[in-house]
């Protein structure tokens, strides 16, 4: 039984992806640690991190990509070198989680690089329960043509510690 952390995507994204992902499907992560090492036991996992400290944390292919700063997003510092990226992305991708990098980071950065990605598999955002990443999504959603779902998990004994993530997956075509 996995142990859920208040660090690591909640136990309803995992039953999500082993629901809808098949397992041997590329996953492309944006931020890793102890949900990294579930992930990585079924899946082909791309772990994109700039902390070295997280490097090798899971059995996951890790891309070591170094935030790069930028004062262009109000109340961010910047996003991950996307050219480290680049040169290290999987050929195809089942599955983007965003989860990072973190809060005090920003994760608005991407919105400069969605033509490096195709967009036509599901993406996860976690933490939409927060102001700054629910905006991000919205703004990705929208760059993208993705539509979301909404999921929450809430502690009954805690109301305070509500988590909610989001499913994104590309709008069907009038």
């Amino acid at each position: 039984m996995q142990i859920e952390t208040s660090w690591m995507l909640p136990l309803p994204i995992f039953e999500w992806i082993e629901r809808n992902i098949p397992f041997g499907s590329t996953i492309l992560e944006f931020g890793s640690g102890e949900g990294s090492k579930r992930l990585s036991v079924n899946y082909d996992l791309y772990s994109v991190e700039h902390n070295p400290e997280w490097l090798e944390f899971s059995k996951s292919t890790y891309i070591y990509a170094p935030i790069k700063l930028s004062d262009k997003y109000q109340g961010e510092i910047g996003w991950y070198d996307i050219e480290r990226i680049k040169e290290n992305l999987p050929s195809k991708i089942d599955l983007m989680i965003i989860d990072g990098p973190n809060g005090s980071i920003g994760r608005s950065g991407l919105l400069d690089h969605v033509d490096s990605f195709s967009w036509e598999f599901p993406v996860i955002i976690d933490d939409l329960h927060r102001e700054k990443e629910y905006a991000f999504s919205q703004h990705l959603s929208e760059k993208c043509n993705l539509q979301c779902t909404h999921y929450s998990k809430s502690d009954e004994e805690m109301s305070s510690n509500r988590r909610s993530f989001g499913v994104f997956l590309r709008k069907e075509k009038v």
